[in-house]
């Protein structure tokens, strides 16, 4: 061995060879640490039989892609787009290739996907820039919606033609959406578009990136199986430390020590690497440096095992593929785990009913209940937003609930997190009872039920609100901003067009928010006319010459003339892509006007009409509409 070694590997072989042990060296070290006194084999860490590292068969044919953990339709919508019914031309009908291994998927149009032709015209080189440009955090939960249904759908793409002159990443289309789904934290989407890759395109990185994900869901076995695979075919150390760990875990100590030594030998300096094998092997205390921010898919397998836990992340928000493993660790804090299953379930990770379990689940005394409206108002944190729902859901009374919910939607709209709370809340709206007693909630009620695509049950609430609203002026005024919300939402199936309805949100917004109004007159307008509702030609003759923000955020010309083009020529994949890399992570209240609309109408002009009102709205509702 050389003279200079790595601090990891060295405080490595301070705990494990230089206690005086010779011969069988870190089997005797783990066996010293790992096991209790007097015991004389190694037992394993695992608690049911050891595990068997075989390599997986390759399948002979290629899974049927509409079957399978993602073939229903997505939770958000399953609209799906035919170009050739558009009324668009200059499409070209042969300059797809043929579907192979690389355009596979578990969605399709009948599943929740989109047709075969998503990518029709756009090269394979924008292709895979669009989708490595892909932002893994939309603020928009449609948005994210349709940026996994485009991930998912199984889709052919135009060849590289010899002629061409592409340039660009040399990585796969396939390694790339797998990479994307894997970003933005749905593992389980990206396992189930791994589990339809035929073998002839199992290249390392998809491997990699297959291990890196069943050991974030806890699927050691299957992790260390692609680990066996590769270990022997690929310099990557990565390959080695997996065997390693997953050879502790099955207890054979012999063959630890051998990869160890390996990996001491070829000066390997993973820090974290070394401390949790320490720990796994007994020694107290060896991983209490790590940080969140520094975890990878095997330091959380590892830390699992070794029963260390996970760093505490502080105020720091974790990426999003780490976000189950937080939220599943036993030794998170209450007010962690609440930030983190609303981080998730804004996020499609988690769904609506994880979140209001972890709601229930707080301790609160009868005491805190009772000023439950006033701490949450003073309270910015999920614990507060958790506090209220508890506050909510102790109400015996119609009048209480609505009282609460009341509450808790101002609290949301201060917050920014409406379309969330919306979400949480929503149940409650269903179950209180449509009376005149409670007009006052009819807008919050509807509004709630409109944001959850419930058409049905916001009919009530709407018609409770209208019938109300000549009684006084509080409920004539929050008729006046509910309307408008209704038409984006849902449009002649939940409230018919009305030009002096519009006129008389416009009156009403300039007299009680004459600062805002224009802003928010252009957002309306524009959003309105963007689902060709007959929008009069005098409603933007009136907000000439008064200042709006301006679009100093705008996305660049490049990607806005982009947008343009691939709307206007039905290239749906590439037109859904640039909305959403347009978007990108800024909240929807903090994107220029321009960029709104122009991604409202696209879609709407692609056939996407429900995805365009669900888009609509979340825009309305994020700019204080």
């Amino acid at each position: 061995m050389t003279s200079c070694r790595a601090s990891g590997a060295a405080r490595f072989r301070a705990t494990a060879f230089f206690l005086g042990l010779t011969g069988i060296g870190l089997l005797a070290a783990f066996s010293l640490t790992a096991m209790p006194v007097g015991a004389q084999t190694p037992r394993s860490l695992l608690p049911t039989k050891p595990l068997e590292f075989k390599v997986s068969p390759e399948p002979k044919t290629l899974p049927n892609p509409t079957r399978g953990p993602l073939a229903a339709p997505a939770p958000l919508g399953t609209g799906s787009v035919n170009p050739e019914s558009s009324g668009k031309s200059g499409i070209s009908v042969d300059s797809l290739g043929a579907l192979t291994g690389e355009t596979v998927g578990v969605l399709d149009a009948n599943s929740g996907g989109f047709d075969t032709d998503l990518w029709r015209d756009t090269p394979k080189a924008a292709i895979n820039t669009l989708i490595r440009l892909l932002p893994d955090a939309p603020a928009s939960r449609t948005v994210l919606d349709l940026r996994r249904r485009l991930l998912l759908s199984r889709a052919a793409v135009p060849p590289v033609l010899p002629s061409a002159t592409e340039t660009g990443t040399t990585e796969s289309l396939l390694l790339q959406r797998v990479r994307a789904l894997f970003r933005s934290g749905d593992l389980d989407g990206a396992a189930s578009l791994l589990s339809v890759v035929p073998s002839t395109h199992r290249e390392e990185a998809l491997s990699r990136l297959a291990a890196d994900i069943a050991f974030l869901r806890n699927d050691t076995a299957r992790a260390c199986e692609t680990g066996a695979a590769w270990v022997d075919r690929s310099s990557d150390r990565y390959w080695q430390k997996a065997l390693v760990f997953c050879e502790a875990l099955n207890g054979a100590w012999e063959k630890v020590d051998f990869g160890m030594r390996l990996l001491i030998e070829l000066d390997e300096n993973d820090e974290v690497f070394f401390a949790l094998m320490r720990a796994i092997g007994g020694e107290t205390g060896a991983a209490d440096h790590m940080r969140a921010r520094d975890l990878r898919p095997l330091d959380v397998a590892m830390a699992r095992a070794s029963r260390v836990g996970l760093p505490d992340p502080g105020a720091e928000a974790p990426p999003r593929w780490l976000l189950r493993a937080f939220m599943d660790d036993a030794g998170i804090t209450p007010a962690n785990r609440f930030a983190m299953v609303e981080q998730a379930e804004a996020a499609g990770i988690a769904g609506t009913s994880e979140l209001i379990a972890v709601y229930e689940s707080m301790r609160v005394s009868p005491e805190l209940l009772e000023s439950a409206a006033s701490v949450a108002a003073a309270d910015p944190s999920p614990t507060g937003r958790a506090l209220l729902f508890r506050a909510t859901m102790a109400q015996n009374s119609n009048l209480g609930k609505a009282q609460a919910t009341k509450q808790a939607g101002e609290v949301a709209r201060e917050r920014r997190v409406l379309g969330q709370m919306a979400r949480v809340y929503a149940p409650v709206a269903r179950e209180l009872a449509v009376t005149s007693q409670l007009a006052w909630f009819a807008a919050d009620g509807a509004l709630l039920l409109l944001a959850v695509n419930d058409f049905e049950a916001a009919r009530s609430w709407l018609g409770l609100a209208e019938r109300e609203a000549t009684f006084s002026p509080e409920l004539s005024a929050a008729w006046r901003r509910l309307w408008p919300l209704a038409r984006l939402a849902g449009g002649d199936e939940v409230s018919e067009w009305r030009a002096d309805h519009l006129q008389g949100w416009w009156d009403w917004t300039r007299e009680t928010d004459p600062g805002n109004a224009t802003a928010r007159a252009t957002v309306l307008f524009g959003l309105l006319e963007a689902l060709d509702e007959p929008v009069p030609a005098t409603a933007w003759r009136g907000l000439i010459g008064q200042s709006t923000p301006s679009d100093a955020s705008a996305p660049s010309y490049a990607i806005t003339r982009a947008l343009s083009d691939a709307i206007a020529n039905a290239r749906v994949g590439e037109a859904i892509s640039l909305i959403a890399i347009a978007f990108g992570t800024k909240p929807l209240g903090d994107l220029p006007t321009s960029i709104q609309v122009d991604a409202v109408r696209g879609l709407y002009s692609l056939g996407l009409e429900a995805e365009a009102r669900r888009l609509a709205l979340e825009i309305a509702m994020a700019s204080g509409l």
